[in-house]
């Protein structure tokens, strides 16, 4: 037996198959009953439910599109931080240390200060794993210093960022504030490059959409890993 669907030809096994398509997309029984899914479509309801399942399609890769630009803006915030907490601490690394210019290396140190206290939050506040670790590292170094640091006026709080003491800070041993800031192998200086690993990675993550893995956010995997960009040292 043949029936006639818009002037065309079909018989019984094309309509099952047309049943069993509709069942498998909204997850029905329709496949059994496929005069009913003529009905489906004469009546128009067919239309509307395929418009309402590619409706919700389209919300979820709506979704995955905006936590996707979210993040690209997160890492763009944490390269930014990265890039002005290395300037600060290539400053301050290089600035002479005498009990003469105290004032200005308190500023230079204000500064450093600052930076980092900017790229433990936006450092954290991104899903992309080359990125968290690298801070997560910086902020482990720093932690190691932490009686050194406070010697010279500053505390680690429990949120990982930096309280500078003026106060204390100006009575510091000369000694132990080159001992943090003078040289690239000093606090500071790791810190400097630890800050220009930061940037790269999470250039790298954006320009290339990477997310906490190898794969793109369209889903693709990609073979430029951020991972080859990472210092594994901590």
């Amino acid at each position: 037996m043949s029936i006639s669907i818009y002037g065309m030809g079909y018989d019984n096994s094309s309509v099952n198959s047309l049943g069993n398509l509709t069942a498998s997309m909204f997850n029905s029984s329709s496949g059994n009953n496929a005069v009913g899914d003529l009905a489906l479509i004469n009546s128009g309801a067919y239309k509307k439910l395929l418009n309402a399942y590619y409706k919700d399609e389209g919300s979820s890769l709506a979704k995955i599109t905006e936590k996707s630009s979210t993040e690209k803006a997160n890492l763009t915030i944490a390269k930014d931080d990265a890039d002005r907490l290395k300037k600060a601490a290539d400053v301050l690394s290089a600035a002479e240390i005498t009990d003469d210019n105290r004032e200005e290396l308190k500023k230079n140190v204000e500064s450093f200060v600052s930076a980092y206290n900017s790229v433990v939050k936006s450092g954290s506040d991104v899903d992309t794993q080359s990125v968290l670790r690298n801070t997560l590292w910086m902020t482990q170094r720093t932690a190691r210093n932490y009686g050194l640091l406070s010697d010279v006026g500053i505390t680690i709080g429990t949120d990982n960022k930096l309280t500078l003491d003026a106060e204390k800070f100006d009575k510091a041993a000369t000694a132990d504030l080159k001992t943090l800031f003078n040289g690239k192998d000093s606090l500071v200086g790791l810190t400097a490059q630890k800050a220009s690993n930061i940037s790269i990675v999470a250039a790298s993550a954006a320009s290339y959409g990477t997310h906490a893995s190898a794969y793109t956010f369209s889903g693709a995997y990609t073979t430029s890993a951020v991972s080859s960009k990472i210092d594994t040292k901590g």
